[in-house]
């Protein structure tokens, strides 16, 4: 059976990886009782090396193409059905 929802869970916690927090352990038990159906993506926000984030709204208007690691994450967000 293919997925039929795909579902991504943002882990924004400041704990380095091993290291399972309150919140992400509720997330973890719950997704845990989700049927094959529903394709799981589990994305960890520390480490990454993100860059600064800038207001471009009210000046140039418009945002460049992100670079990786940043454009894996935004394919992520934009494929999910959810986001936990």
């Amino acid at each position: 059976m293919h997925p039929s929802r795909q579902l991504l869970f943002l882990v924004a916690n400041t704990r380095p990886a091993g290291i399972v927090g309150n919140t992400e352990w509720l997330a973890r038990t719950a997704a845990a009782t989700l049927g094959p159906e529903v394709h799981q993506v589990w994305r960890h926000l520390h480490g990454l090396a993100l860059p600064p984030f800038e207001d471009h709204r009210h000046g140039r208007g418009s945002y460049p193409m992100p670079e990786p690691p940043l454009r894996d994450l935004l394919d992520d967000l934009l494929a999910a059905d959810g986001v936990v």
